[in-house]
C-alpha cells in the first residue's frame, strides 16, 4: 500500500497534526489485488478533520515533494513525489462533513468510500480494520459499482461519467439504482468543467471496454447529453441499420475498432509491431492516439442527420464526412481536446469513405496507393482502421476478417504497402525542388511541388528508380499532365 519510505513521515504527522486516514482508490485497488486484479497504486487520498494544508506542507518539507493547491475552497492539496522511478501523488483534504463517516457517505461510489487509519496502511491491510459505513467491501467482492445516494451525483456531476469509466477500467457492473439516477440527472453533466469531462472521457476511451460502456451510457441518455448531434441519429435510416439506426451503427463501429486492435497480432502479424506503435503513440494532450481514433470511430457518421436526403427513392448522406469533420472539431474544441487530437479526429472523419471508394475499383493501382498516403500521410493508417471498423459493423462476426471481401482486402492491401512496400506508398524523393527549378528554368511556386509529385507518382508505379531517370522523366512531363 503506502510505500515504506513515506510511512514514518505520515505516522509522525498523524500524531502531531490530527488523525489521518487513507481513503478511496488506493484501498479499493489494494483489496482488488487479493484476486490478482490490482492496478499499480500511485495515488493516495489522505483525509483529516482539519489543517490539511499544514499537513501537506509538512509532508512536502520532510520528503522534498512538490506542493500544489488543487482546490482552495475545499482545502485539497497535492504533494507530488516519486519512489523507485514511479511518480506518486499524495492528496490531503479536510473532512467533507462533520466527521469521517459523513465524509465517506458523501463520496462517489461505495468501493471508494472505505477508509483505514494511517497506522494500519501496511502492505497487506486486513478487511476487519476497514471503516466502511456504506458497504463498499461487499460491493467490491461483487464487482459492483453503487452510488451511496443520488445527491452525491448532483453535488459533483462529473461522477455521472466517472461511473462508466470505473466500470470499464475495473470491469464492474453499475447497479440498477445508480443507473437510474444517472439517467435522471444526466443533464447536470453540463455543470462540470470541460477539462474534467475530457479527462474522464479519454480515460474511458483508453480502456478496451469503452464500446460496451458507450452502450450503457446510451441507455441513460448520458451519451447523447455529451454528444448532442448523436441523438438525431437514433431513429435515422432504420431500413438500412435496423434497430438503433445510425446511432446503433456508430456504437457497433466503436466496439469493432476495439476488437480490431486486440486482434492485430493474430490477424496482421507481419505489420503488427509498427501498427501497434502508431496506435499506442502518445500525442499532445497526454493520451495515446488509440483514444482519439476510437472516438473518431464513434463519431464518424455524426453528420448523417444533417445531410440526409431522399434522392431517387433512396436515403443518401452526401457530404456527411466533411460536415462530420467540422462537427467533430466543434465538439472537441468545447471539450478542450488538444489541437493535435482535434486535427487527427477531423482528418479521420473527413476521409473515412476513401478506403471504401477504392474498394469499388479493385484492383487498387499503385498510383491510388501513392495518392492515398500522399494526402493523408501516416494518419492514413488511422483512416484505414476506422474505415475497417465502420465496414465490419455491418457484417456478421464470423466474416469480419474475410480477406476476399473487397473492403477488407483493400484495407489490408493498403496497410501492407505502407509498412512493407514504402516505395509505393511513400517513395523517397529522388530530386529536389532546386533540381526542378534549374532543369525547367521556372521560379519557386506551387508548380514546383506539382512536378515533384508527378515524379514521385512515377516512382510509386515503378517507372523510375534513379535520379538520372527522374531528370529524364522531368523533361518529358507536360504541364497538362501534372497530377493535382
Amino acid at each position: 500500500m503506502i510505500p515504506a519510505a513515506f510511512r514514518p513521515v505520515l505516522f509522525a504527522l498523524d500524531k502531531s497534526q490530527a488523525p489521518i486516514y487513507l481513503v478511496g482508490g488506493a484501498i479499493r485497488d489494494t483489496f482488488l489485488g487479493a484476486s490478482k486484479k490490482s492496478r499499480p497504486v500511485a495515488d493516495f487520498d489522505l483525509i483529516l478533520r482539519e489543517r490539511a494544508g499544514a499537513a501537506a506542507g509538512a509532508f512536502c518539507q520532510k520528503t522534498n515533494a512538490r506542493l500544489i493547491v488543487l482546490d482552495e475552497e475545499r482545502k485539497i492539496f497535492r504533494a507530488i513525489t516519486s519512489a523507485q522511478g514511479a511518480k506518486l501523488h499524495f492528496d490531503f483534504a479536510n473532512f467533507q462533513g462533520v466527521n469521517l463517516e459523513e465524509d465517506l457517505k458523501r463520496r462517489d461510489f461505495t468501493v471508494n468510500a472505505m477508509a483505514l487509519p494511517i497506522e494500519l496502511c501496511w502492505d497487506k491491510p486486513k478487511a476487519k480494520d476497514l471503516i466502511d459505513p456504506t458497504g463498499g467491501a461487499k460491493d467490491l467482492k461483487r464487482r459492483r459499482l453503487r452510488c451511496p445516494a443520488p445527491e452525491n451525483l448532483v453535488q459533483d456531476p462529473i461522477r455521472l461519467l466517472r461511473a462508466f469509466r470505473f466500470a470499464a477500467e475495473l470491469n464492474f457492473v453499475i447497479e440498477p439504482k445508480t443507473m437510474s439516477w444517472i439517467g435522471q440527472y444526466r443533464t447536470k453533466i453540463s455543470r462540470s468543467a470541460p477539462e474534467r469531462i475530457r479527462q474522464e472521457l479519454y480515460r474511458l476511451l483508453m480502456t478496451n471496454r469503452a464500446g460496451a460502456a458507450f452502450r450503457l451510457m446510451d441507455q441513460t441518455r448520458l451519451l447523447t447529453q455529451l454528444f448532442g448531434p448523436l441523438e438525431r441519429s437514433r431513429d435515422l435510416a432504420l431500413e438500412y441499420y435496423r434497430a438503433g439506426g445510425v446511432l446503433g451503427h456508430a456504437l457497433e463501429a466503436a466496439s469493432c475498432f476495439e476488437q480490431i486492435v486486440t486482434e492485430i497480432r493474430r490477424r496482421l502479424p507481419l505489420i503488427a509491431k509498427p501498427l501497434e506503435e502508431y496506435i499506442r503513440r502518445s500525442i499532445s494532450g497526454g493520451f495515446q492516439r488509440y483514444a482519439t481514433l476510437k472516438l473518431s470511430a464513434l463519431l464518424h457518421d455524426i453528420a448523417k442527420p444533417h445531410t440526409a436526403k431522399h434522392i431517387d427513392g433512396r436515403l443518401r448522406f452526401f457530404g456527411h464526412e466533411k460536415k462530420g469533420a467540422a462537427l467533430f472539431a466543434k465538439i472537441a474544441d468545447r471539450l478542450r481536446l488538444s489541437r493535435e487530437e482535434i486535427q487527427l479526429g477531423a482528418k479521420i472523419i473527413a476521409s473515412h469513405l476513401r478506403p471504401g471508394n477504392l474498394a469499388k475499383q479493385l484492383p487498387v493501382s499503385d498510383r491510388a496507393v501513392y495518392r492515398f498516403f500522399r494526402d493523408l500521410g501516416e494518419d492514413g493508417v488511422g483512416v484505414l482502421l476506422v474505415a475497417l471498423s465502420d465496414h465490419q459493423s455491418y457484417m456478421k462476426k464470423s466474416r469480419r476478417w474475410n480477406r476476399r471481401e473487397p473492403s477488407i482486402k483493400t484495407v489490408c492491401y493498403l496497410l501492407d504497402h505502407y509498412y512493407r512496400q514504402k516505395t509505393t506508398a511513400a517513395p523517397p524523393k529522388l530530386i529536389s525542388g532546386h533540381d526542378v527549378m534549374k532543369a525547367l528554368k521556372i521560379p519557386p511556386g506551387p508548380q514546383v511541388g506539382q512536378f515533384l509529385d508527378q515524379i514521385q507518382m512515377f516512382q510509386a508505379e515503378g517507372k523510375i528508380t534513379t535520379k538520372a531517370k527522374a531528370m529524364v522523366a522531368l523533361a518529358k512531363i507536360k504541364p497538362a499532365k501534372i497530377a493535382g
